[in-house]
């Protein structure tokens, strides 16, 4: 949990909350931004939003291009909710970030993006 970054994305599901929220409060701590999204935080907005800078609600896809755009100019939004009938695999620009995932189980975006 000491990695040098500049944001933080959990993906959570009620069985892992407690971790995720664990994890969220070290990195906050230190000052870095973190975003919570899953199932969970979908479900259980208000307690979610005492662990994170931003949640996501439902699919993150259609909102991540304008969060990382927003987060970038200071004014990022406490919660992003869903876009219907938005394609997952849109192009999307992400020219000045670099991004490091670290994530156990693909299988839920591998479902969607494949089923489309």
């Amino acid at each position: 949990m000491d990695l040098e970054v500049d944001l933080v994305v959990i993906t959570t599901f009620t069985l892992t909350a407690k971790r995720a929220y664990t994890i969220a409060d070290n990195y906050r701590k230190k000052g870095i931004y973190v975003v919570i999204g899953g199932y969970h935080a979908s479900l259980i907005l208000e307690e979610v939003q005492k662990y994170a800078d931003t949640v996501f609600v439902g699919s993150a896809e259609g909102n991540w291009a304008r969060f990382l755009i927003e987060l970038e100019n200071g004014n990022p939004q406490k919660v992003y909710e869903e876009i219907k009938n938005n394609h997952p695999k849109k192009e999307m620009e992400y020219d000045t970030w670099d991004f490091r995932y670290h994530n156990d189980d693909h299988s839920i975006i591998s479902c969607i993006i494949n089923a489309i």
